[in-house]
Parts: structure tokens; sequence; C-alpha cells
């Protein structure tokens, strides 16, 4: 077929496949496409994710509630976050759901929240322990929304132990639930079960032993237990080795009942290391939209070399094993590659040009650990007050990175970047970003004075080069990809596009392209303001 014939086609199937989106999108949806479409970008869209999910969480859990999903997890401080979904791929964050009190029984370890809905009630079960003391508990904080902010309920939950990892399950046979908890200074671990009075912070039975560690990979520990039915059978997920570890994994064992007994999968793990994710564990589980589909959520290592942990999720499917029996599995483990969104999620546009005029258009921006309180959207300028932090190494302390879908094929992106009160440290850029150890950034900055700054990272091998602005300091820049090779642009005096010598090759598969600021040296209120994003195919 010739290439313009092959061209028209193209464009006709392209036009039926948007019809039809329109056609069975919500009106909601449908409209944000039709808004989006008359801009210059080309009309793409994506139908894949890619691990990691970039939120920078330990031991995640989600709850579904009213048609959103809520997460959950341990985060590098003692206050606990909670994102907000509607996919189970974008979160946002929307603030702080507890705080420890000065009357809180733990203020310190806050570790692997999990919340359960009772009635009209949402209950907040937490690991800590206070400060002079070595042994860990469970805590108890009840709201009445999923968003908190939760109070003091009950605390220590179990005064005679150590444990963490709290888990509750509701039994949707019975309408009974349970609490399961790991003694961590039992030696090997192990992990405790007992049935939960109504109340939600009673025990109805004694705790009992439900499992321990058994098998060669799992070291000393099992932990983080999460219980699911399926069919007759109770099947717990939990984790074994130490959290540190790359060997860090999941298996699950099988029991009738709740409280067991369990036996574990022969299989086991059903996820652990491959040889670009390390230290896959600590799970939940969640269903897709539509509820079609189980996915695991589960965190990661960021990389090699930390144990920063990031957020993943992965399907889950059951398959006939012996005598019909069915076996829990992750048919891709830990993937690291394209996977289709989970079912019921409608198609997203990719990058698309922002003049920053337009707040419903604005809405195809992700935020990426977002801080309310240090960006604002005014007419035709984004805005960033810098904080002090970075994406450098195993640094994830950056805030409010704006990042989009990245386009498909060779394109090129371009932004105008100027600094109010500017200071050393100062920068801002824009982005092509894969994860926090793959990454590259181009803008101007103040560096020993202005300058414009390339910072790529790969699998934290960090390159970083100065360049001198010229006469015209104008804060135009621009990034083109062209076969995963990245050329970089300023503005000249005369206002055209003068190329930088420098270039840089790419490795990782971009997932987005955007805008951020920060400044690596103090935090001093400075902001860098956006003029737009323009994102433009190239040929």
């Amino acid at each position: 077929m010739r290439k313009v014939e092959l061209k028209i086609w193209k464009h006709i199937f392209c036009c039926l496949c948007l019809a039809t989106i329109m056609q069975s999108a919500p009106a909601c949806l449908a409209g944000q496409y039709q808004r989006d479409t008359t801009t210059t970008s080309p009309v793409d869209f994506v139908t894949t994710y890619c691990n990691p999910l970039n939120v920078y969480i330990a031991d995640p859990f989600v709850l579904t509630f009213g048609g959103k999903y809520y997460l959950y997890g341990t985060t590098n401080t003692r206050d606990l976050e909670v994102y907000e979904s509607t996919d189970l791929v974008h979160w946002k964050l929307k603030g702080t759901c507890y705080s420890p009190g000065p009357k809180s029984w733990g203020k310190v370890d806050v570790w692997a929240p999990e919340v359960a809905q009772n009635g009209s009630k949402f209950y907040l079960y937490f690991s800590a322990r206070q400060r002079k003391e070595k042994q860990r508990n469970i805590c108890v904080a009840v709201s009445d929304s999923p968003l908190g902010p939760f109070t003091d309920l009950k605390a220590p939950l179990f005064p005679d132990l150590s444990v963490i990892d709290g888990h509750v399950f509701h039994d949707p046979a019975t309408g009974d639930r349970y609490i399961y908890a790991v003694d961590e200074h039992q030696s090997p671990s192990r992990i405790l079960a007992a049935k939960l009075k109504p109340d939600m912070v009673t025990l109805e039975t004694t705790l009992t032993t439900v499992l321990k560690p058994s098998m060669p990979w799992e070291d000393y520990w099992n932990e983080a237990p999460f219980v699911i039915r399926h069919g007759s059978t109770y099947y717990m997920m939990y984790s074994g080795s130490a959290f540190w570890e790359p060997g860090y994994s999941i298996g699950y064992a099988e029991a009738p009942s709740p409280l067991g007994p369990f036996v574990k999968f022969k299989g086991n793990p059903i996820l652990k290391q491959t040889a670009s994710v390390d230290g896959p564990g600590h799970n939940a589980v969640a269903m897709s939209p539509d509820g079609r589909e189980m996915f695991i959520v589960y965190h990661t290592h960021e990389g090699h070399w930390t144990t920063d942990r990031v957020l993943a999720i992965d399907r889950v499917k059951f398959i006939k094993g012996r005598n019909g029996h069915e076996i829990l599995t992750v048919p891709g483990g830990a993937s690291s590659t394209d996977q289709p969104l989970p079912s019921g999620v409608p198609p997203r546009l990719r990058a698309q040009s922002d003049s920053f005029n337009s707040k419903s258009r604005f809405a195809n921006w992700y935020i990426i650990q977002e801080e309310p309180r240090s960006w604002a959207l005014t007419s035709g300028a984004l805005n960033i007050s810098m904080a002090n932090g970075d994406f450098w190494r195993s640094h994830s302390g950056g805030e409010n990175l704006f990042l989009q879908d990245v386009p498909n094929g060779d394109f090129a992106i371009s932004t105008k970047a100027t600094f109010a009160r500017p200071s050393e440290g100062a920068q801002a850029s824009l982005i092509v970003w894969g994860d926090p150890d793959n990454f590259v950034m181009f803008g101007p900055g103040m560096v020993s004075g202005e300058k414009y700054v390339l910072s790529a990272e790969d699998q934290q091998k960090n390159d970083t080069n100065l360049f001198p602005p010229g006469r015209n300091p104008s804060g135009k820049v621009r990034i083109e990809c062209h076969d995963q090779t990245l050329s970089f642009f300023t503005e000249n005096k005369h206002g055209k596009w003068s190329r930088l010598k420098k270039k840089v090759h790419i490795r990782f598969k971009p997932q987005y392209v955007g805008l951020g600021a920060w400044n690596t040296n103090h935090d001093d209120g400075t902001t860098a303001s956006f003029d737009s994003f323009n994102v433009r195919p190239l040929p």
C-alpha cells in the first residue's frame, strides 16, 4: 500500500476509534476528550500503565469506597497520609489522615496502616510504639470518612506482646471480622489471629498462631498478612524474608476457615525479585473499577541500592491445578513493562500543550509528591514555590512534579521558566521521566550565578552539566527526543532556538514528560513560574 493511502486509512481508523470511545464514555469524560482534542497537540490515547506508580510509600493498603480507591501506607514521618484514585494507577495525595497527638500511645514507628469500614465508621489500624519502649503494638483510630482525620480509639490492642502489621478481614460468607498481627519478638516470627467483636477493638476469641516461617526463602520472617476468600477457601497472602533484602517476596497459604489451619503453597513465593525489581512485598488486594479483575497492590525498592520503597500493582489470577484445585498466581510476576490498564478504566490522553489559562484542561496533569500549599495556577502561569529537595541518586525529596503521559514517537517539549527572587540552588526544569532513578531534567538554575542546568540520572548514576546563559537568559528551554536521544535548546538573542552540543541517550523508557522546580540548598520561598508547556510531534 502506498504511503498516502496508508495515512488516509490510518486517519479514518483513528477517527472511528475516537468516535467509539466518545459514544461509550460518560458525559463528563466525553466532554474532557472533546475539549482536549481541540489543542494543537496530537490526539493520542494511553491504554497501559507501567510500574512503579510514582507513589513513594511502603506497606500499601487500598480501601474501596464510594466508587473510589483510598491508599494508605508507611511514610518517612510519623504522620499517615491518604491518596485517592479512580483507576488504581494515578493517585492524588489528599493530605494527612492521622497524626499522633500529645495523648496518643504510639508516637514513633508509625507503620503499615489499614482501614476497615463498619457501617458509617472507618477504623484505622497501624503499628506504633512509645518513644521509650522497644515494644511495638497495634493502635486503632476512628473517623467518619476514609480521608480522616482519624482520632485515637484504643491502644495498645495487645498489651502483652510486641506486634506489627495489623490486618482486619471481613468474611463475606458470615459477616464476621478477624484480626491478624505479627509477633515480631518471637524468633522466628509468627502470625497471630483472633475473631473480633462488632466494636472492632475487642477480641472474641484468644489469639492463636496461624502461620510461621517454614520455607528457606522466608528466613526468619512471616509478616504482612492479607486474607481473601475465593470460593470456599481462605487465602492468606504474606511476605517473607526481611523488607530490606532484595529477596523480600510474597507467598500464600490456604485454609478452610479464617483461623486456619493454613497450609502453604508449595510453589511459593508467587511474587519475587526479578532482574529489574527488588524486594516486592507487603501487599493488599483490590478489584478493578468494573470488578472483573483482581490486583495485588505492593511495594518494591526504588532501586537496587536502597530500601526506599514505591508502589506497584499487578494482576492476580486463579488457575486450575490438580483435581480442580485453584491456585493463586501473579501471572506476569513483578512487572516493569507496559501492562493493560485495569478493566473498566477508560483510555487517557497523552501529553497535551497547556497555556495554563484553563483549569479544566489542567486536569490532564498528574502531580507527583504533591505539596498543595506550594503551587498555584494563575491566569497564564503555573507557579511553584520551591522546597529544599531533589531526585539525586537515592534521594526522592523533590515535590510537585507536574507530569503528563509521554507522547508517541519522537517529540519536542518546551517552556519558559522564570524566577521570583532567585536564590542559590534554585532550579526550574523540563522533565523526561521514567522513575526516580531514571530521568532527564533541563532548565534555568542558579548555580554560582545564572546557568542552564542539565541533569541526567540512569540507575542512580548522575551526570550534571552547566551551561552559561549567554546574552539573553530568557528562560526559554526545549528538549527534543529522537530515537531515545535527547537534544537541548535555549533561546538565543535573536529569539530563535540554539542547540547545545551536549546530547543524552536514554536507556530507560520514558513514562512522562513535564515540569518541576525545587531548591537543592534551602527553602526560602523562591517561586518558579512557567508560562506554558508546549508539546509537538517531530517527523
